[in-house]
């Protein structure tokens, strides 16, 4: 090689490495920027509850014994009324945002979130979170940091190529900060988020991750979310126990996700506007919280103590009972939150039950309660999630013990196979699939499917007015070549098709030609409503009319047209997991 041709090679390697510099460097600055906010966020509603209570509604004691019960009752209701206000007047669709947004905006929508939006999600939350619904923080600071991302990413005026990878960025950046664990931030944003691993977005996410588990450790020392304490796996003959309380963690997971449903068909009936839903079940929170306190805000106070084994039995059961009410009460109600605190807390005390169980029936070989605690905290919290890896890194990161770490695997995997065979979903999939959305398909059919049908290559139609003989337009179709004709009414509406090869007499009105079974949609629907009509039409072209009223014909689509919206489709996910430019 001579020496033009080494510097082209160098050229060249340093024109493919600067995206990718670039990515990097951008992440960092997404770390920092939601590292700084979601410290904002934590002391925000952090202040709110000692504005309010006195207390911080982690202390249950303190609440139980400073804390007026008329407050404990009201302080939910009002923070509902105003979660729902805000709801109502800056949210899109009236609802709370979270996880689920940014897992549809990285799956369908180019990585792409509103500011405006994302901080206003975050002061429902703070209100929510600050009056004491039993919802949890790491959601809407997972939601922050993936706005930040998005907003970062079109502010600097970079590419749609960095929209996914930023936004991310910023979800694992919103986990590392919550927990102090930037292992499980960046395992979270690419098990949960993304969805998928590639080279090109795993790098700038462990970036962004470190960079705000540094600010947060700044902040608050290097101690993680809860206090573990030193804990070690007696007997692997034990692993019958763990198992079991991986079914149990299943059972406790459906029973939350169900509470959760249920509320919310049962609100949905209620002949009541939306942005009252919030105050009612903010009322149903306290008054449980009148005789379990415990239920309220994220719980992390109950969770040390489940660990510390500081809670007798009965306590427990009632405990578990009465999250499992509030928490539902509280998502399935409107409050803004995520699920990730309530469900470790509610994992704590079903591991928590059962360590209690063991200790019972072997006082001398069972392993530590805290043990039996960590696996329900992982069983409970990976199938709710639908994150079960990550959800084992974070134990991982908070006891740096290996060995407990396989037993908490193997509890967790367990547990999210129940779930998804009897459930189906995670609570994350199962938001999506109430707006109709699933994304347990690849990424490119679920683009595919999403796309609309403006944005696929239809092509004009030939209209014939009902009457017209065949002789008449037989040479006029011979010379064009059309092959979409069909037949309209006098209003113009779609009344059938003809298939012009066929041998057709010259005096046969062109209705008695036509088939009139034919496959339509309207002009706004997406592709997956041309791909249902292609499956009830099997070998039909699917005609676009302006309504299905008026019937009026726009254009035609068939499958090959479907397949060049494939291709286009996939050449843009491939750009975006390899770093290439492409357009949004």
């Amino acid at each position: 090689m001579n020496k033009g041709e080494g510097k082209s090679v160098l050229d060249a390697a340093l024109v493919a490495t600067r995206p990718r510099l670039q990515a990097v460097l951008v992440a960092a600055l997404v770390g920092v920027v939601t590292g700084a906010a979601a410290i904002a966020f934590r002391e925000a509603f952090s202040g709110l509850q000692l504005l309010l209570f006195g207390v911080p509604l982690d202390d249950a004691e303190a609440v139980t014994l400073r804390v007026h019960p008329g407050l404990l009752l009201a302080s939910p209701a009002v923070g509902g009324l105003v979660t729902g206000l805000i709801c109502y007047w800056l949210l899109p669709e009236r609802r709370p945002q979270g996880v689920a947004d940014a897992m549809e905006s990285a799956a369908l929508r180019g990585g792409l979130l509103d500011l405006r939006t994302g901080l206003a999600a975050a002061a429902a939350s703070i209100v929510s979170l600050g009056t004491g619904a039993s919802v949890g923080r790491e959601g809407p600071m997972i939601h922050l940091g993936a706005t930040v991302g998005s907003w970062l990413t079109r502010t600097l005026g970079l590419s749609a190529t960095f929209s996914r990878r930023m936004l991310a960025c910023g979800a694992a950046a919103g986990v590392a900060a919550s927990f102090n664990a930037p292992i499980a931030g960046v395992i979270f944003a690419v098990e949960v988020v993304v969805g998928r691993y590639t080279l090109h977005t795993f790098a700038p996410i462990v970036v962004a991750s470190v960079a705000a588990t540094v600010l947060s450790r700044l902040a608050y020392g290097e101690d993680v979310a809860f206090m573990v304490p030193e804990v070690a796996i007696h007997s692997y003959l034990e692993l019958p126990a763990f198992i079991l309380v991986g079914l149990l963690g299943a059972l406790v997971t459906i029973a939350l996700i169900r509470s959760i449903s249920v509320v919310s068909r049962g609100f949905e009936r209620l002949p009541l506007p939306n942005w009252l839903h919030p105050a009612i079940a903010g009322l149903g929170v306290g008054v449980i919280a009148l005789a379990a306190p415990q239920v309220l805000g994220v719980g992390y106070g109950t969770t040390d103590d489940a660990l510390a084994g500081e809670l007798p039995f009965l306590l427990l059961a009632t405990i578990l009972i009465a999250k499992i009410a509030a928490t539902g009460l509280s998502l399935g109600g409107g409050l803004a939150g995520g699920i990730f605190s309530p469900s470790l807390m509610l994992g704590a005390l079903t591991g928590s039950l059962a360590g209690s169980i063991a200790a019972w029936l072997y006082p001398d070989t069972a392993s530590p309660h805290a043990v039996y605690t960590l696996i329900g905290m992982g069983a409970v919290a990976g199938a709710a999630l639908g994150s079960p890896l990550s959800t084992t890194i974070i134990v991982l990161e908070l006891t740096g013990n290996y060995p407990v770490t396989l037993a908490v695997l193997l509890a967790t995997v367990l547990s999210s196979l129940i779930v998804n065979d009897i459930w189906g979903h995670s609570f994350f999939s199962w938001q999506l699939s109430r707006r109709g959305i699933d994304l347990r398909m690849r990424r490119v059919d679920a683009l595919l499917r999403g796309r609309s049908t403006k944005e696929l290559n239809t092509r004009p139609v030939s209209c014939i007015p009902a009457g017209t003989l065949w002789r008449d337009i037989r040479m006029e179709l011979k010379a064009t070549g059309a092959t979409d004709i069909v037949v309209v009414d006098g209003q113009g509406g779609l009344l059938g098709r003809i298939e012009p090869s066929r041998r057709h007499d010259d005096l046969d009105p062109v209705e008695s030609l036509m088939d009139s079974n034919v496959a339509m949609v309207v002009a706004k629907s997406t592709l997956a409503a041309v791909l249902d009509q292609m499956h009830t039409h099997p070998g039909a072209a699917v005609y676009v009319v302006e309504d299905l009223k008026k019937r009026r014909p726009i254009s035609v689509i068939d499958t090959d047209d479907i397949m060049q919206s494939y291709q286009r489709v996939l050449d843009r996910v491939y750009a975006e997991e390899h770093g290439e430019p492409t357009s949004r």
